[in-house]
């Protein structure tokens, strides 16, 4: 997998990558570690997420994927900025991204599950971090998000961000429930992935963007179709003109 900070991916993209990773390992008898399988679905949910943001805001936004060395976050995000640098390409405005699932086997309310997991007072985030709880099972029964909201708000001080992510309908559909948690209940929205997918085609969303961030500019000439899940970063073609 690449990572390396000159590099960042669309979010329909990324998830297509993701699925055709996976499926491309299974088939070739070389199925993922446990270590990729969370890297695939830290990915996809990150995706999913993004994809449902920029439904709600018009914005579009890119991801990367941090190194394991780093430890934290999970992945980074970033607001594609209408300023464009001196390398010819779009600013970003980025935030850390910390990636947590409630699956089948947690029977655990879900503010609890919030608050062992990403929000207890031993964590410290980077200031304007999103926490991202993907909750990939059934949520029938499962615990409003309002009340999830008032919880959250009278046990926390922290600085960062909680979102709900949850998919809404069973397969093969693909709509997803997004809402801000924490410390505000709001932008919450439902969408169809394939739909915002399909939409950032038409729109002819550029896969991968060699962007400029922290002052670094990058003046190579990369071939297209890099993958974030490409073994290493290819050489580049020449410097631009």
């Amino acid at each position: 997998m690449i990572y390396d900070n000159r590099f960042w991916f669309a979010p329909a993209y990324s998830l297509h990558k993701a699925i055709e990773w996976q499926k491309d390992r299974v088939n070739s008898g070389n199925p993922l570690s446990s270590e990729e399988k969370k890297a695939v679905k830290e990915i996809a949910a990150a995706s999913i997420f993004l994809l449902g943001i920029i439904k709600l805001t018009g914005t579009q936004y890119r991801l990367q994927l941090v190194s394991p060395s780093e430890r934290t976050p999970d992945i980074r995000s970033a607001r594609v900025s209408d300023t464009i640098a001196p390398n010819g390409r779009p600013e970003l405005d980025y935030q850390d991204l910390e990636i947590v699932t409630q699956d089948s086997h947690s029977d655990e309310e879900l503010d609890d599950f919030i608050k062992r997991t990403k929000l207890s007072p031993y964590k410290a985030y980077q200031e304007d971090t999103i926490i991202l709880c993907h909750i990939d099972k059934d949520v029938t029964g499962t615990m409003a998000w309002a009340d999830v909201h008032k919880s959250l708000v009278a046990y926390s001080k922290s600085n960062v961000q909680v979102y709900l992510l949850a998919r809404i309908t069973p397969p093969p559909t693909h709509k997803y429930r997004l809402c801000m948690v924490y410390p505000r209940l709001e932008n919450c929205i439902e969408f169809d992935v394939l739909e915002e997918a399909v939409e950032a085609a038409k729109q002819n969303v550029q896969g991968t963007e060699i962007a400029y961030i922290k002052k670094r500019v990058t003046g190579d000439i990369y071939p297209v179709g890099i993958s974030p899940f490409d073994d290493e970063v290819p050489k580049p073609l020449g410097p631009s003109h």
